[in-house]
Protein backbone atom coordinates (compact mmCIF):
# COMPACT_ATOMS: atom_id res chain seq x y z
CA UNK A 1 0.00 0.00 0.00
CA UNK A 2 3.05 2.43 0.38
CA UNK A 3 4.32 2.23 -2.97
CA UNK A 4 0.77 2.51 -4.46
CA UNK A 5 0.41 5.52 -1.85
CA UNK A 6 3.47 6.77 -3.22
CA UNK A 7 2.16 6.78 -6.98
CA UNK A 8 -0.81 8.35 -6.46
CA UNK A 9 0.95 10.92 -5.16
CA UNK A 10 3.10 11.43 -8.28
CA UNK A 11 0.60 11.58 -10.36
CA UNK A 12 -1.59 14.05 -8.31
CA UNK A 13 1.23 16.55 -8.13
CA UNK A 14 1.46 16.09 -12.03
CA UNK A 15 -2.07 16.37 -12.56
CA UNK A 16 -2.44 19.81 -10.52
CA UNK A 17 0.39 20.94 -12.23
CA UNK A 18 -0.94 20.54 -15.27
CA UNK A 19 -4.60 21.79 -14.00
CA UNK A 20 -6.28 18.70 -15.30
CA UNK A 21 -8.84 18.54 -13.03
CA UNK A 22 -10.83 15.36 -14.44
CA UNK A 23 -7.54 13.24 -14.03
CA UNK A 24 -6.71 15.26 -10.58
CA UNK A 25 -10.30 13.90 -9.71
CA UNK A 26 -9.59 10.24 -10.53
CA UNK A 27 -6.64 10.28 -8.60
CA UNK A 28 -8.10 11.29 -5.65
CA UNK A 29 -11.21 9.32 -5.10
CA UNK A 30 -8.37 6.37 -6.39
CA UNK A 31 -6.52 7.45 -3.07
CA UNK A 32 -9.73 7.38 -1.12
CA UNK A 33 -10.45 4.00 -1.96
CA UNK A 34 -7.11 3.16 -1.01
CA UNK A 35 -7.12 4.51 2.61
CA UNK A 36 -10.24 4.00 3.54
CA UNK A 37 -10.25 1.15 5.70
CA UNK A 38 -6.98 2.60 7.64
CA UNK A 39 -7.69 6.63 7.26
CA UNK A 40 -11.20 7.07 6.49
CA UNK A 41 -11.33 10.50 7.86
CA UNK A 42 -8.19 11.57 5.11
CA UNK A 43 -10.39 9.22 2.37
CA UNK A 44 -13.52 11.44 3.34
CA UNK A 45 -11.23 14.78 3.01
CA UNK A 46 -9.94 13.32 -0.07
CA UNK A 47 -13.41 12.76 -1.47
CA UNK A 48 -13.89 16.17 -0.64
CA UNK A 49 -11.94 17.35 -2.75
CA UNK A 50 -12.38 15.61 -5.33
CA UNK A 51 -16.19 15.75 -5.81
CA UNK A 52 -16.34 19.26 -7.43
CA UNK A 53 -13.73 18.49 -10.35
CA UNK A 54 -15.70 15.34 -11.40
CA UNK A 55 -17.51 16.06 -14.70
CA UNK A 56 -20.71 15.86 -14.77
CA UNK A 57 -21.18 13.77 -17.65
CA UNK A 58 -18.84 11.18 -15.83
CA UNK A 59 -21.76 9.52 -14.03
CA UNK A 60 -19.40 6.15 -13.22
CA UNK A 61 -16.75 8.10 -11.31
CA UNK A 62 -19.78 10.10 -9.35
CA UNK A 63 -20.76 6.69 -8.27
CA UNK A 64 -17.23 5.55 -7.51
CA UNK A 65 -17.14 8.25 -5.38
CA UNK A 66 -20.63 8.34 -3.55
CA UNK A 67 -20.27 4.50 -2.42
CA UNK A 68 -16.86 5.45 -0.84
CA UNK A 69 -18.42 8.08 0.81
CA UNK A 70 -21.21 5.52 2.27
CA UNK A 71 -17.88 3.65 3.41
CA UNK A 72 -15.59 6.11 4.82
CA UNK A 73 -19.14 7.39 6.69
CA UNK A 74 -19.63 4.13 8.47
CA UNK A 75 -16.35 3.59 9.56
CA UNK A 76 -16.17 6.92 10.85
CA UNK A 77 -19.39 5.85 12.91
CA UNK A 78 -21.84 7.98 10.87
CA UNK A 79 -24.38 5.60 9.48
CA UNK A 80 -27.43 8.26 9.24
CA UNK A 81 -25.06 10.37 7.10
CA UNK A 82 -24.00 7.36 5.60
CA UNK A 83 -27.80 6.34 4.51
CA UNK A 84 -28.41 10.17 3.19
CA UNK A 85 -25.53 8.94 0.70
CA UNK A 86 -26.35 5.76 -0.15
CA UNK A 87 -30.40 6.92 -0.78
CA UNK A 88 -29.06 9.48 -2.88
CA UNK A 89 -26.47 7.70 -5.35
CA UNK A 90 -29.52 4.42 -5.72
CA UNK A 91 -30.10 5.74 -9.02
CA UNK A 92 -27.01 5.54 -10.44
CA UNK A 93 -25.89 2.20 -9.49
CA UNK A 94 -29.93 0.64 -10.26
CA UNK A 95 -29.30 1.91 -13.31
CA UNK A 96 -25.89 1.41 -14.31
CA UNK A 97 -25.56 -1.35 -17.19
CA UNK A 98 -22.30 -2.28 -15.36
CA UNK A 99 -23.37 -5.52 -12.89
CA UNK A 100 -20.09 -5.55 -10.70
CA UNK A 101 -21.12 -2.00 -9.94
CA UNK A 102 -24.87 -2.68 -9.40
CA UNK A 103 -23.67 -5.55 -6.85
CA UNK A 104 -21.32 -2.99 -5.36
CA UNK A 105 -24.34 -0.84 -4.48
CA UNK A 106 -25.86 -3.39 -3.35
CA UNK A 107 -22.65 -4.71 -1.11
CA UNK A 108 -22.32 -0.73 0.85
CA UNK A 109 -26.14 -1.21 1.52
CA UNK A 110 -25.14 -4.11 3.28
CA UNK A 111 -22.88 -2.85 5.43
CA UNK A 112 -24.98 0.08 5.62
CA UNK A 113 -27.60 -2.11 7.35
CA UNK A 114 -25.17 -3.61 9.38
CA UNK A 115 -23.90 -0.23 10.60
CA UNK A 116 -27.70 0.72 11.26
CA UNK A 117 -28.18 -2.57 13.23
CA UNK A 118 -30.10 -4.52 11.07
CA UNK A 119 -28.59 -7.43 11.06
CA UNK A 120 -31.01 -9.89 9.58
CA UNK A 121 -30.98 -7.94 6.64
CA UNK A 122 -27.39 -6.69 6.36
CA UNK A 123 -26.08 -10.95 6.48
CA UNK A 124 -29.24 -11.51 4.14
CA UNK A 125 -27.71 -9.10 1.27
CA UNK A 126 -24.10 -9.81 1.63
CA UNK A 127 -24.64 -13.29 0.87
CA UNK A 128 -26.62 -12.23 -2.19
CA UNK A 129 -24.13 -10.23 -2.71
CA UNK A 130 -21.60 -13.00 -2.74
CA UNK A 131 -23.99 -15.13 -5.38
CA UNK A 132 -24.07 -12.43 -7.48
CA UNK A 133 -20.11 -12.17 -8.13
CA UNK A 134 -20.46 -15.72 -8.00
CA UNK A 135 -22.98 -15.81 -11.16
CA UNK A 136 -21.02 -12.92 -12.94
CA UNK A 137 -17.24 -14.93 -12.55
CA UNK A 138 -16.28 -11.63 -10.25
CA UNK A 139 -14.11 -14.24 -8.01
CA UNK A 140 -11.75 -11.52 -6.69
CA UNK A 141 -14.92 -9.81 -5.49
CA UNK A 142 -16.07 -12.91 -3.90
CA UNK A 143 -12.95 -13.77 -2.57
CA UNK A 144 -12.62 -10.18 -0.75
CA UNK A 145 -16.69 -9.91 0.07
CA UNK A 146 -16.42 -13.58 1.93
CA UNK A 147 -13.49 -12.15 3.91
CA UNK A 148 -15.40 -9.12 4.94
CA UNK A 149 -18.44 -11.22 5.58
CA UNK A 150 -16.07 -13.17 8.17
CA UNK A 151 -14.82 -10.09 9.55
CA UNK A 152 -18.70 -9.02 10.04
CA UNK A 153 -19.47 -12.14 11.90
CA UNK A 154 -16.01 -12.57 14.09
CA UNK A 155 -16.79 -9.08 14.96
CA UNK A 156 -20.37 -9.58 16.08
CA UNK A 157 -18.62 -12.88 17.69
CA UNK A 158 -21.36 -15.43 15.63
CA UNK A 159 -17.99 -17.71 15.40
CA UNK A 160 -19.61 -20.65 13.46
CA UNK A 161 -21.64 -17.84 10.97
CA UNK A 162 -17.62 -17.23 10.32
CA UNK A 163 -17.06 -20.96 10.29
CA UNK A 164 -19.37 -21.40 7.51
CA UNK A 165 -17.97 -18.34 5.56
CA UNK A 166 -14.79 -20.30 5.09
CA UNK A 167 -15.85 -23.81 4.33
CA UNK A 168 -18.30 -21.91 1.19
CA UNK A 169 -14.43 -20.85 0.57
CA UNK A 170 -13.08 -23.82 0.46
CA UNK A 171 -15.67 -25.91 -1.31
CA UNK A 172 -17.84 -23.88 -3.54
CA UNK A 173 -17.21 -25.55 -6.98
CA UNK A 174 -17.08 -22.00 -8.74
CA UNK A 175 -14.26 -20.66 -6.12
CA UNK A 176 -12.16 -24.08 -6.24
CA UNK A 177 -11.37 -23.72 -9.96
CA UNK A 178 -10.02 -20.16 -9.66
CA UNK A 179 -8.35 -21.06 -5.82
CA UNK A 180 -4.74 -21.61 -5.66
CA UNK A 181 -3.14 -23.87 -2.83
CA UNK A 182 -1.75 -20.77 -0.76
CA UNK A 183 -5.65 -19.42 -0.88
CA UNK A 184 -6.75 -22.27 -0.11
CA UNK A 185 -4.59 -22.82 3.07
CA UNK A 186 -5.40 -19.29 3.76
CA UNK A 187 -9.07 -20.07 4.45
CA UNK A 188 -8.33 -22.79 6.21
CA UNK A 189 -6.32 -20.90 8.86
CA UNK A 190 -9.12 -18.53 8.99
CA UNK A 191 -11.41 -21.66 9.31
CA UNK A 192 -9.04 -22.43 12.59
CA UNK A 193 -9.38 -19.12 13.63
CA UNK A 194 -13.11 -18.93 13.40
CA UNK A 195 -13.03 -21.69 15.87
CA UNK A 196 -10.33 -20.28 18.75
CA UNK A 197 -11.62 -16.73 18.45
CA UNK A 198 -8.20 -16.09 17.60
CA UNK A 199 -8.40 -12.78 14.77
CA UNK A 200 -7.97 -9.64 14.85
CA UNK A 201 -9.28 -6.58 12.82
CA UNK A 202 -6.27 -5.58 12.04
CA UNK A 203 -5.19 -8.44 10.51
CA UNK A 204 -8.25 -8.92 8.82
CA UNK A 205 -6.99 -5.35 7.18
CA UNK A 206 -3.85 -6.95 6.26
CA UNK A 207 -5.23 -10.31 4.96
CA UNK A 208 -7.36 -8.06 2.02
CA UNK A 209 -4.51 -6.03 0.81
CA UNK A 210 -2.85 -10.08 0.72
CA UNK A 211 -6.21 -10.66 -1.77
CA UNK A 212 -6.68 -7.77 -3.56
CA UNK A 213 -3.10 -8.82 -4.81
CA UNK A 214 -2.55 -11.93 -5.02
CA UNK A 215 -6.56 -13.90 -5.20
CA UNK A 216 -5.30 -15.18 -8.34
CA UNK A 217 -1.27 -15.88 -8.08
CA UNK A 218 0.38 -16.95 -5.05
CA UNK A 219 2.17 -14.29 -3.43
CA UNK A 220 6.05 -14.75 -2.96
CA UNK A 221 6.18 -14.95 1.11
CA UNK A 222 2.51 -16.46 1.86
CA UNK A 223 0.45 -14.47 4.97
CA UNK A 224 0.51 -16.62 8.17
CA UNK A 225 -2.35 -16.00 10.76
CA UNK A 226 -0.64 -17.27 14.55
CA UNK A 227 -3.31 -18.65 16.41
CA UNK A 228 -3.11 -17.32 19.97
Amino acid sequence: MPQALAALEKCKAIYEGLSEWPFLARILVQTASVIVGTEPAKALAALDHAVPLIPAEDSHLTLLAELLRVDCLIEVRRPMEALQVYRRCSHLFTANPSARMRIRGRFAGARLLAALGSKQEAERLFEEVVDRDIEHELYKDAFLDLLDLYGYHVKAGSLEKAARVCQRALTDPSLSTVTHEQLRTLWTQLLEAAQRQAISQDLLRDLRQYLNAHWKHPAVVPPVISLR
